[in-house]
């Protein structure tokens, strides 16, 4: 069956397990003794899908929460680290945490203050030990690979991470919804026939989705998905899931119940011949630049994705159709545009002949120096303007000099 090669697939092997299982105790150790010689009662452990065993085959990314007692003791953590790892890194967060590639895995270090429930965490990252201990203590054997089919899922579609550049599905998240729907399958039919917004509550804390917009931070049910944290139910654990990648899923999953196939699950990577070959199957122009993709790369392209937004509006408010835009992993970005040259002017309408007030007024004042004007176009008074920039190229170049 199709799903059991998948599985098979996307399963760690037990060499890999064996590896991991050296890897993280020999770390672990390590943090645990350093913490003992800076006289601090805390603790190392595994946190993420390696916590909760539902990990993919050949993921490299491993989470150590260190769990302090209190915010004081909590001031060691970076000289812990970097006692124990001298070369990690300092990446900025909720929590300033730290990052290392250690024998082929990034591991990254994360401080958290040691609760006796979710609900007095004040940073969230400090109710994510309770995330673990809620997601193993309901897992099984088949529902983990129920569990990393539907990661995969994501994973091909492009939508697995709560990454900003991604605004995704967390690893969390994933498992939510399979101990909500079970099977893939049953996730499948859901979500072939379903329009935001989806209500998921585990727990059953609400007794329906307006009591729960109602009670929970606006900002966090603007997505088209709504998922009560079982553990803090005044949060939406998938605040960060875009209608962009909902939509994805929706598409994805209504084509997967129509014909079945294992390049639901192929993970493809877009390269730059890929991005021309179809850019000039549409008979477009394709601007391109590369940047040097730096150690922080959520950082790196969480500011790449967000260049590239300010980059695409302003492309639109001089004018040009942008058909697509993005990036890919080498740091390279893209834009695709209707064409490389506009007209040297644009009609500008503005209000009816006869419209009284400043509003007649002022729009003849502004077009004084127009190229032409003023006269009447669909019964509105026009002028024609001279563009500033007409060059796609020449554009890109002066918005790659100022937009940062």
């Amino acid at each position: 069956m199709l799903m059991d090669a998948v599985i098979k697939k996307v399963t760690p092997s037990k060499e890999e397990i064996n590896l991991l299982n050296s890897i993280t105790s020999n770390v672990l150790s390590k943090i645990r003794r350093a913490l003992l010689d800076f006289g601090v009662a805390a603790d190392a452990v595994i946190a993420g899908s390696f916590a909760k065993g539902t990990w993919l085959k050949g993921a490299h990314d491993i989470d150590f929460f260190i769990k302090f007692i209190n915010e004081d003791d909590m001031r060691v953590f970076p000289k812990v680290i970097k006692f124990c790892f001298p070369k990690a890194l300092c990446l900025k967060g909720t929590r300033d945490y730290y990052s290392i590639n250690y024998k082929g895995y990034n591991l990254e270090f994360v401080p958290v203050l040691k609760l006796q429930s979710p609900s007095q965490a004040v940073n969230s990252m400090d109710a994510s030990c309770f995330h673990v201990d809620y997601v193993k203590s309901r897992l099984d054997p088949e529902l983990i690979s129920q569990v990393r089919l539907l990661k995969q899922f994501f994973k091909a579609q492009g939508v697995y991470g709560a990454e900003s550049y991604i605004n995704g599905f967390s690893g969390y998240v994933t498992e939510l919804l399979m101990l909500h729907f079970r099977t893939f399958d049953s996730f499948i039919h859901h979500l072939s026939s379903c329009a935001p917004k989806l209500f998921i509550d585990l727990e059953g804390y609400y007794p329906s989705a307006n009591k729960a917009i109602n009670a929970l931070s606006s900002s966090k049910t603007q997505g088209p998905l709504i998922l009560i944290d079982p553990v803090l139910p005044t949060r939406n654990a998938a605040a960060s899931v875009s209608n962009h990648s909902f939509a994805k899923i929706v598409l994805a999953s209504r084509l997967y119940k129509i014909k079945p196939s294992y390049s639901f699950f192929n993970v493809t990577t877009r390269s730059l011949k890929s991005i021309k070959l179809l850019c000039g199957k549409r008979g477009h122009y394709l601007l391109t630049k590369q940047f040097k993709v730096n150690e922080r790369k959520d950082a790196f392209f969480s500011k790449l994705s967000r260049l590239l937004h300010k980059m695409a509006n302003a492309f639109r408010l001089y004018g040009f159709v942008v058909y697509d835009y993005g990036f890919i992993n080498d740091g390279t970005v893209f834009l695709e545009l209707n064409t490389s040259l506009l007209p040297v002017s644009y009609r500008a309408m503005g209000p009816y002949p006869w419209q009284p007030g400043d509003d007649f007024n002022n729009f003849i004042k502004k077009h004084s120096k127009s190229i032409n004007g003023p006269y009447i176009r669909g019964l509105r008074v026009c002028f024609d303007i001279k563009r500033k920039y007409t060059s796609a190229k020449q554009l890109f170049n002066y918005l790659l000099s100022i937009i940062k």
